[in-house]
């Protein structure tokens, strides 16, 4: 994931924006922004690992893995807000 400076509050990013936090290793298929108006990204693994696809949820300097993307969007529905800046209800 590569780091951005917005010049603005929020960054006006929106899904359509989501392969530009991809990488060899992950493809993003979601994005959220943090509390502070940062971009956080939910990827898939593109391969498998044991047997099942990793999610990762990437934002500022930390990364957190889960096994299935219910688990993924049910962490960031505590945590995070939509790309308007309001907190996410229904993910």
């Amino acid at each position: 994931m590569f780091k951005k400076i917005f010049y603005t509050q929020y960054p006006a990013l929106s899904n359509a924006d989501a392969p530009r936090f991809s990488d060899k290793n992950y493809e993003c298929v979601r994005l959220y922004l943090t509390k502070r108006g940062t971009p956080v990204a939910v990827s898939e693994s593109r391969t498998k690992s044991s047997g099942n696809k990793v999610w990762r949820v990437q934002y500022g300097f930390s990364t957190v893995m889960f096994a299935t993307y219910a688990e993924a969007t049910e962490f960031c529905k505590k945590r995070f807000c939509g790309l308007d800046g309001r907190p996410l209800k229904e993910v």
